[in-house]
């Protein structure tokens, strides 16, 4: 759909205490606007609205998981305020409100910057996983900078983990390409997760597609290892990281001690 399109969906967003801004984004499934939001102890405050055009089916569950996240506290997942679904003229309209992120598109980091981009979306893989939930779509365009912060942005497709062959979860090794191998035959755990965030760091990293450094080859080989059962653990990959930033430390401190 067009920007045009979108611009011209029929929604009373006063009703919703909305007050629409540019659009920033669009795509033919979603689009996504800057706005001003009046809470219910009417407060105003600058956010992000989420748009998707969807059937009734997929977009009940959509919002249920966006219902979920608006429970979410955690300083490195986005916080979701508001979500339910409208009828326009174009259809039924899910949205979500949150928080205003500093953009949608990463940009490509430095090594150390890298490492402090990794440390806190583990942060936020730990918290989900602690509610047995899987991300499912860890990659550069569901983490989103905020206030110079890293955070993740989309739950649109949480997942309990377990065995999931519907299509909508069969699809997701075809739309995502930092899903894992076993995603083709629905096996959904935080291996899962841990397979993306290596994907996710080789492809954030600036200048270091043929020759990652050296002491992030560790992080990066143990979370692609083919069989899930033999990646490590969230808390066995924070060990990783900080090992993988003593050891990027060791060049400076050794210059150091010669000088």
């Amino acid at each position: 759909m067009s920007a045009a399109i979108w611009d011209k969906l029929k929604v009373n967003w006063s009703a919703l205490n909305l007050q629409l801004g540019e659009l920033v984004y669009s795509d033919p499934n979603q689009s996504v606007y800057r706005a001003d939001y009046g809470d219910a102890a009417q407060n105003e405050r600058n956010v992000l609205v989420r748009l998707f055009l969807e059937d009734k089916s997929r977009s009940d569950e959509k919002v249920s998981r966006f219902l979920e996240a608006t429970y979410f506290d955690h300083p490195h997942l986005l916080r979701y305020l508001k979500a339910g679904t409208l009828q326009s003229d174009g259809g039924a309209v899910t949205y979500v409100v949150t928080e205003r992120a500093d953009a949608w598109a990463i940009r490509s980091l430095a090594a150390q910057e890298a490492l402090t981009f990794a440390r806190q979306i583990l942060s936020g893989l730990v918290y989900l996983h602690g509610r047995n939930l899987v991300y499912c779509i860890l990659s550069p365009r569901a983490v989103a900078p905020v206030a110079g912060t890293w955070k993740l942005s989309d739950f649109s497709e949480l997942r309990v983990a377990g065995i999931d062959i519907g299509d909508d979860a069969l699809s997701l090794a075809s739309i995502v390409d930092t899903s894992p191998p076993e995603a083709a035959e629905g096996l959904i755990s935080p291996a899962w997760d841990v397979w993306s965030f290596g994907q996710t760091l080789w492809k954030v990293l600036d200048g270091y597609k043929a020759n990652m450094p050296e002491f992030l080859k560790p992080v990066f080989l143990a979370c692609l290892n083919v069989n899930p059962s033999s990646r490590p653990t969230l808390d066995q990959l924070s060990v990783l990281l900080e090992s993988a930033e003593a050891n990027s430390l060791k060049p400076a401190i050794s210059a150091a001690a010669r000088a």
